[in-house]
């Protein structure tokens, strides 16, 4: 069979270019299987016809390879380019891929008369952006400080248009209230250039102009104002003492320490900007056990900028194979520090790398082990290598969500959670709104799951397997229901192929099963909250005579929230076109009384 393939793809090389691209490797269903650049694509292909010298992952993929593709390109630099985004597109078996690939968020600076701050994902144009920041928390954690130090506004544009008060951020000070004028337009602005070159690092010049201004306030007898100008450089002085890290002052910079043990790899990322500390994360790269550290760093880079900025320094603990083709490529500059203070750091991070590559692993010995025993439990031939877990959710019949989760590849994978907004014709049964998610999730055929874990007994089991027949598919259920005493360490698993099971408290296999049901039930309750907070939102407005479509949108596009709306004057409300005073009398009556109800 080999001998076959090797003589087809021998063919297929004898006519490829001389000249640099991208090659794809494809298998009989015309699947890619690798995606690969070349200086020279004839050259580098025909290195694959040498079978016995290959690494066993590239025997087992040429012996799946039953034709190449090729792409010709100007340059190497396009070739490289352009295998960065089939890889991104296609996710091929035998390319490194990374396990946690995602963008991380950025704040914004608006381009606003009076600019707002708010966190952003994605492309950043046209604005003043800072990041990217490691984590959502540590955005917010930045947010709270931009609101409280230096007063900037979070709110969007319509609730700061159509502000007749100061809202509770202005009260507890944590906003400087520009949208009631507050602040003057000139005061807010130097507010914000403050602000932004904190961000920036220029906390000597910062603190200086406070200083200076602080100063001046108290010559003129405006004491308040040079109180706050104090508390602003007692907390800036605060931040700086704390969450600076002196390695890389005042650069912009990623930093990627990569660790390596035979076929397992970790890669360690650190976020630096203007000598701001922006937290790190952990990666950990699949299909590199035939590779260097050098030649992981360079795909693993190349895949990182697809979703994200580029900084202004790259630096690596270990040299990046093919260095000057990816500065090239990415027009930024990589290093391997040379400095004494920056070696420590790196080594340091090295240490974490391996620490954290070390605790994957254990991780993922026991996790297989725990797969294994369900399996054998189970008595299934399949690996259980993707679940998916379902559970609903509503609050007295209304807002009904059905959920699922999916656990695969090892973890969860949130990429690939989904929520259902249900039909009211389920009225809250839990049998007709599990079954409608099952349907919907399944009607298609697609990317099936190995095992469906259901939270729920006999009768939910029972009405699953029913849709899943009427599809005509066959994947094993498993529900997972509470004891008489409703005690969550007291559960039975019944199979839709007849077994039921009952595990010991702490057995591993129950441990991980109530792990699945307890992260697609926190799922199903958020999604349900945020559509009741949707849902409640105009909810109110559509009680009051006189309320219709038209007339609650255009009350909630000049107030631009129901609170405001509460605390708005009959005078304030008829300025609101298409509200007459009887309308605007009716609205204050109907929250009126809602207030004395609560009283």
């Amino acid at each position: 069979m080999i001998k076959k393939n090797l003589e087809i793809l021998k063919k297929i090389i004898d006519n490829a270019s001389t000249k640099s691209g991208v090659y794809q490797m494809l298998d009989k269903n015309n699947a890619i299987l690798y995606v690969g650049k070349a200086k020279n694509l004839q050259k580098r292909l025909k290195s694959y016809l040498q079978y016995n010298n290959l690494v066993y992952k590239n025997q087992v993929m040429i012996s799946k390879t039953v034709n190449i593709e090729t792409i010709v390109t100007k340059s190497e630099e396009e070739a490289f380019i352009l295998e960065g985004d089939l890889i991104k597109k296609f996710e091929p078996p035998y390319n490194i891929l990374l396990m946690d690939d995602k963008t991380y968020p950025y704040i914004i600076f608006t381009d606003d008369k009076f600019p707002r701050i708010s966190k952003y994902r994605g492309n950043v144009k046209g604005v003043t952006y800072f990041g990217p920041f490691a984590s959502i928390a540590s955005v917010d954690e930045v947010m709270k400080i931009l609101q409280t130090v230096f007063g900037i506004r979070t709110c969007n544009n319509n609730f700061f248009k159509n502000r007749v008060r100061p809202c509770l951020l202005y009260q507890i000070k944590k906003c400087s209230g520009p949208c009631c004028d507050m602040i003057s337009e000139e005061d807010y602005k130097r507010n914000v250039k403050d602000a932004i070159d904190f961000l920036k690092g220029k906390n000597d010049n910062l603190k200086t102009d406070l200083i200076e201004q602080m100063n001046c306030f108290s010559k003129n007898m405006e004491f308040e104002k040079a109180g706050n100008i104090r508390d602003k450089i007692k907390s800036i002085n605060n931040i700086i003492g704390t969450s600076l890290v002196n390695v890389f002052k005042k650069e912009n910079a990623h930093v990627f320490c990569i660790y390596k043990d035979e076929d397992k790899c970790c890669i360690v990322a650190n976020f630096f900007e203007n000598g701001f500390f922006k937290g790190f994360d952990k990666f950990f790269p699949k299909q590199i056990d035939d590779l260097s550290e050098g030649e992981i760093l360079e795909q693993f880079i190349s895949q990182f900028y697809k979703t994200n900025l580029l900084p202004k320094t790259i630096y690596v603990n270990k040299e990046v194979e093919n260095h000057k083709l990816l500065e090239d490529a990415l027009k930024v500059q990589i290093l391997v520090p040379k400095t004494s203070t920056k070696l420590e750091f790196m080594k340091q991070y090295e240490e974490n790398a391996k620490r954290l590559l070390d605790e994957k692993s254990l991780s993922i010995k026991e996790l297989k082990f725990t797969l294994n025993l369900i399996k054998d439990d189970f008595k299934t031939k399949s690996n259980l290598a993707k679940i998916e877990v379902f559970d609903n959710s509503h609050l007295a019949k209304t807002s009904p969500i059905g959920a699922m989760i999916v656990f695969s590849n090892e973890k969860f994978s949130k990429n690939d959670y989904r929520y259902y907004n249900l039909s009211s014709s389920t009225n809250g049964d839990d049998l007709k709104m599990m079954n409608e998610t099952i349907f919907r999730r399944y009607q298609k055929k697609e990317r099936l799951p190995d095992l469906i874990l259901i939270d729920g007994g006999r009768t939910q089991l029972n009405a699953v397997k029913l849709v899943l027949d009427e599809l005509k598919l066959d994947i094993l259920i498993a529900c997972i229901a509470k004891g008489e005493t409703r005690n969550s360490r007291d559960e039975t698993i019944y199979l839709s192929n007849g077994e039921t099971i009952k595990y010991e408290k702490g057995t591993p296999q129950l441990l991980f099963l109530e792990r699945l049901r307890d992260e697609v039930h926190r799922f199903a309750i958020t999604r349900n909250q945020k559509k009741r907070m949707k849902t409640n939102f105009t909810s109110e407005l559509d009680k009051i005579e006189g309320i219709g479509d038209g007339k609650r949108k255009a009350l909630m596009n000049y107030f631009g929230s129901v609170v405001n709306i509460k605390e708005a004057s009959i005078s304030e409300l008829m300025k609101v076109n298409g509200i007459s005073k009887n309308i605007a009398e009716n609205i204050k009556k109907f929250f009126d009384n809602q207030y004395n109800k609560k009283s």
